[in-house]
């Protein structure tokens, strides 16, 4: 497993951070006898991985079975992680919402603003701090 903080996510960007997280991950996992297949369409390449067995198949978490379980998996640690993070701000509803943009989660933001964990390079927080406001 692999995660990137909201800080490293806003100096990278989010593209670059996935690809980190998959880089490493690859590196902890691969051995000879291994494939890869990746869900969607990510290059890799030039990242020190290009001898890897490796295949990107688009809606792979659609019908690729160990990519499907992977997914699984990764949505309950999210979930979980959120849950926990919900009891830090628990204003924020993000026990219930999981970090998807909801209602409640909206309506925390307009009130309270940001928290430290916000990516303020995501849209929805750059024009809620001023960041996409044409001069």
């Amino acid at each position: 497993m692999a995660e990137r903080s909201n800080t490293h996510i806003d100096a990278v960007g989010i593209d670059q951070a996935q690809k980190e997280c998959y880089v490493e991950c690859f590196k902890q996992l691969y051995d000879d006898q291994s494939s890869i297949i990746m869900d969607g369409n990510m290059s890799l390449m030039g990242m020190g991985i290009d001898d890897y067995d490796m295949k990107c198949v688009v809606k792979a978490d659609n019908i690729v079975p160990t990519v499907m379980s992977a997914a699984n998996w990764a949505k309950v640690f999210r979930d979980a992680k959120m849950k926990v993070l919900g009891e830090q701000y628990p204003e924020y509803d993000w026990g219930s919402n999981a970090g998807y943009w909801s209602y409640s989660h909206k309506d925390a933001l307009n009130k309270y603003g940001l928290t430290p964990l916000h990516r303020r390079s995501y849209r929805p927080m750059k024009d809620m701090i001023g960041l996409n406001k044409s001069t």
